[in-house]
């Protein structure tokens, strides 16, 4: 059984890299302090799913984003659901020719204009994911930190969801990772310096449907 717990449709609303596309419904329950929570940089974990949404169990929160914000028609809806078995977050949308429907968040708790996230004692990121299609889908690990200088830029790491597999754990090292856009292109992947995550679909789609969980350094 699906239910919607703070997803909402997306809005175009000005975020830091490409534009928020999600002005998602908070939980109407209590927020715990910044000090309560455990950083990513000394559990590993990104986001288990324990808190609720849209705020991960490291204390950022998730963000829907799309083309929407410079002049796309991509959109989408990001929330919180029971989905074949597990407890996950949901993007749906329509991703068109040359725009893109993504989530992202920042990996530290002091925001991604002033932390700075270490990962150098980690080899990559890992999380699960389902996809519906019978056809296999490509998706993208975008990655910012402090090399990154322009809004545009990441390193990128691309990775395929299976069609009718079901459940799938997906794994890619920092080795992995190419830089793209001013800054990241013409300097090394520097792990200790990580400000953000995003997993992103790039290419036309419509339908989007996929779900995530267990956001893991590794």
């Amino acid at each position: 059984m699906k239910g919607r717990v703070g997803g909402n449709i997306l809005q175009p609303i000005l975020g830091v890299d490409e534009g928020t596309a999600g002005g998602v419904k908070r939980s109407a329950s209590i927020r715990k302090s910044r000090e309560s929570f455990i950083s990513c940089e000394k559990s590993g974990v990104i986001d288990n799913m324990s808190e609720p949404f849209p705020v991960t169990s490291s204390g950022t929160e998730w963000k829907g984003v799309s083309d929407k914000i410079v002049g796309g028609n991509s959109f989408g809806s990001l929330s919180r659901e029971e989905f074949e078995g597990r407890t996950c977050n949901v993007l749906r949308g329509d991703c068109y020719e040359g725009g893109f429907v993504q989530v992202a968040l920042s990996l530290s708790l002091e925001g991604e204009l002033n932390g700075l996230v270490n990962g150098g004692k980690f080899h990559g990121i890992k999380f699960d994911v389902f996809a519906k299609e019978k056809d296999d889908e490509k998706w993208q690990l975008r990655i910012k930190n402090k090399d990154c200088v322009r809004q545009f830029s990441n390193y990128l790491g691309e990775f395929v969801v299976e069609g009718k597999k079901g459940w799938q754990e997906i794994k890619i090292g920092w080795e992995e990772l190419v830089g793209s856009g001013p800054g990241a292109e013409v300097k090394p992947f520097d792990v200790t310096t990580l400000r953000r995550m995003a997993i992103c679909c790039n290419e036309r789609r419509i339908g989007v449907e996929m779900a995530y969980c267990g956001v893991e350094f590794y």
